[in-house]
């Protein structure tokens, strides 16, 4: 039997037993279905960078409307969903470019439900532009045998994922659309042993592979991603909390580049870790709710590859010429101070928030070619990203009202540069005294958040 008969069985047999357990419990003949309808969208510009050597962007957006349905412990749930994510690198002075967008769209239908001590739930995929086979499902389980003072939690996914990437070197240029299927498992463990204190542990898997071979150009890529997570919050007294919270993935993998099942390239390997820190406190003064908190982020990537004109030109054009090595190294920290208060006038609550993030960024691309064969190294270039610091300012503001019965939630964030300061840049000059001359200037803009929710009566 094919793994994709096997999915539609496991999953018909899961919904199978959600609607018998469901149906088993009493429910009473007048019992009231409340229909809740959201829709939100949300938008995230994170950089758009510009210089003489280089220019970066990066931007997201997602768009959700859901309805769902609530019968005593029953809700079952319709999405609509689409997101999309882009980011891009040009770096001028060498005439590589390198762009990558993902995004998906898809219709869901949830079901949640408990009994006793037990929470399940089924959720059944349709993405746009994908056949219904293989098929793509999610479900989790908690079990809460000892209520609040240990609730184990597992969860299984198994996600279509869009892919569309560019590369340009010199005068090539290798797009390519792929489809890839992505996997996830987490395991999760929530305890409340005392009133005052509570606490979680997380560890959960992602892998992500490329199904079969596109025809023309084609990037398969197999990706593993492994996050853990920690939180412990305090509650010293009814109207304050203190919380730290700790988090870090860790991904590594390969991407294999090739034309019509021909290699020419690759990302040999590629490691990609994130961490980060956070401490906060709460308090309510004089009938105000106040907090702050405390960020620490740190990005670390590393990769290693090469691209060759093979298949496009001869085998002896290639082995003598237009083979390009290349490492992409580096390190991004950044410190984010930040804190806010909330206001109620009549209808309205504002949440007002400021902050300042300070961001470190030490990344550069090195590449080379080989002299002569693959012995010797000319046109060896590293060219480090043109920012060496920065200092923003947040300003940040929920806003939440209603209008004839509709509850409108807006949430804001504008990071406003501060102090940016350019990499130094070595003049291009033989010997190693060779003096080091600022650069000129880069523009940067980006650093803004913006979403909308909007929910009917």
């Amino acid at each position: 039997m094919s793994h994709d008969r096997l999915h539609l069985r496991f999953l018909v047999i899961l919904l199978s037993f959600f609607c018998i357990s469901s149906i088993s419990q009493s429910q009473s003949a007048d019992s009231l279905i409340h229909i809740k309808t959201t829709m939100s969208g949300e938008y995230m510009d994170i950089v758009r960078q510009r210089s003489q050597q280089s220019s970066t962007t990066i931007f997201a957006r997602s768009f959700d409307a859901t309805i769902s349905a609530s019968l005593e412990c029953d809700t079952l749930t319709f999405v609509y969903s689409g997101w999309n994510q882009y980011a891009s690198y040009n770096n001028l002075a060498s005439n590589i470019a390198l762009s990558a967008e993902n995004g998906l769209r898809s219709m869901s239908l949830q079901w949640i439900s408990s009994v006793d001590w037990l929470d399940y739930s089924a959720t059944a995929f349709f993405p746009f532009s994908y056949s219904f086979l293989p098929l793509h499902y999610s479900a989790w389980i908690r079990l809460k045998p000892f209520s609040k003072a240990f609730m184990p939690m597992l969860f299984y996914e198994r996600l279509p994922t869009s892919f569309t990437s560019g590369l340009g070197v010199k005068d090539f240029s290798f797009p390519s659309d792929e489809r890839s299927v992505s996997s996830a498992w987490n395991v999760k463990l929530q305890s409340q042993p005392i009133e005052f204190m509570e606490g979680s542990f997380s560890w959960g898997k992602n892998i992500t592979t490329t199904m079969g071979e596109a025809d023309g150009y084609s990037l398969p890529l197999d990706w593993n991603t492994q996050t853990i997570s920690a939180q412990l919050k305090i509650y010293p007294d009814a109207r304050s909390s203190v919380w730290i919270r700790w988090e870090r993935s860790d991904g590594k993998g390969q991407i294999h580049l090739t034309k019509d099942g021909l290699s020419f390239g690759d990302l040999a390997y590629g490691t990609f870790i994130f961490n980060r820190w956070q401490a906060g406190a709460s308090k309510i003064v004089c009938s105000v709710p106040v907090s702050c908190e405390y960020n620490y982020y740190r990005w670390e990537a590393y990769g290693v590859g090469h691209v060759e004109s093979w298949p496009f030109t001869s085998l002896a054009s290639t082995v003598f010429d237009n083979r390009l090595y290349y490492i992409i190294d580096g390190t991004i920290d950044a410190h984010q101070v930040e804190g806010s208060t909330t206001v109620a006038c009549g209808v309205w609550n504002i949440k007002p928030s400021f902050g300042l993030l300070y961001i470190l960024p030490d990344a550069s691309l090195r590449h080379w070619e080989p002299d002569f064969l693959v012995f010797g190294v000319k046109n060896a270039k590293e060219e480090p990203f043109s920012i060496q610091q920065c200092w923003l300012l947040r300003l940040g503001c929920e806003i939440d009202f209603s209008v004839f019965s509709v509850r409108v939630g807006l949430q804001m964030e504008q990071y406003i540069p501060i102090s940016v300061k350019d990499r130094e840049k070595l003049k291009n000059a033989v010997g190693p005294s060779t003096p080091a001359a600022s650069s000129t200037l880069s523009s940067t803009d980006g650093g803004r958040w913006i979403r909308l929710e909007i929910l009917l009566p």
